[in-house]
């Protein structure tokens, strides 16, 4: 595999699992995991449902495309499903 998707639903409870900022454990764990493999693929770590926010079809297709055409992930945490202001 070129890239791996991880999704962490983010519960804003603060309790263990809510690693703000780091991608999520599942996608720290997943990385760790890999990290001698020589042709490791990438990990592109999401973060959806923050404050309770449903993660929604929409938001599970468009992590898939910005992971299948992306060459690497934009930054080690992607956040989901904000509104810009």
């Amino acid at each position: 595999a070129h890239a791996t998707g991880t999704m962490k639903n983010a519960t804003g409870t603060g309790k263990p699992g809510d690693s703000f900022g780091a991608s999520g454990i599942f996608a720290q764990e997943i990385r760790a995991a890999l990290c001698n493999v020589p042709s490791r693929p990438l990990v592109y770590g999401y973060i959806a449902g923050i404050g309770g926010r449903d993660v929604t079809t929409d938001v599970i297709e468009e992590i898939y495309r910005k992971t299948k055409n992306s060459e690497v992930p934009e930054s080690e945490s992607i956040w989901m499903g904000l509104q810009e202001v």
